[in-house]
């Protein structure tokens, strides 16, 4: 139980596009072909990897596409993705607090 909250983490679930291998814009056909593609990676029965990795795997890969496959949850994840992205930025802006480069006071320090 512990296993599946690490790999349920925030990280993954902001990646599932990346997880099955398709662009944010993809159609739902292109979606569906490039989740069976992955399926077959990550499905127990069928990969070299241990089971408890191929079986985690495999459940945030369906996780993944059940989002991204239904329209109404896809818009809702996408929403919650740009608002997150939105959120980074403006943290990421008041941390190294961007200012405009004034010429004059830059006129004045080329002398050192």
């Amino acid at each position: 139980m512990r296993e599946e909250k690490l790999v349920n983490s925030r990280e993954e679930r902001d990646n599932y596009y990346t997880l099955i291998g398709v662009h944010p814009s993809a159609s739902p056909i292109e979606i569906r072909r490039a989740y069976r593609e992955a399926s077959k990676k990550y499905h127990p029965d069928t990969t070299t990897l241990p089971a408890a990795t191929a079986t985690a795997k495999f459940q945030v890969l369906n996780e993944a596409y059940a989002v991204i496959s239904n329209p109404d949850r896809r818009v809702a994840y996408d929403r919650e993705i740009d608002l997150f992205s939105r959120e980074w930025i403006s943290i990421a802006l008041q941390l190294i607090s961007i200012r405009p480069i004034d010429p004059f006071l830059v006129a004045s320090y080329s002398h050192y």
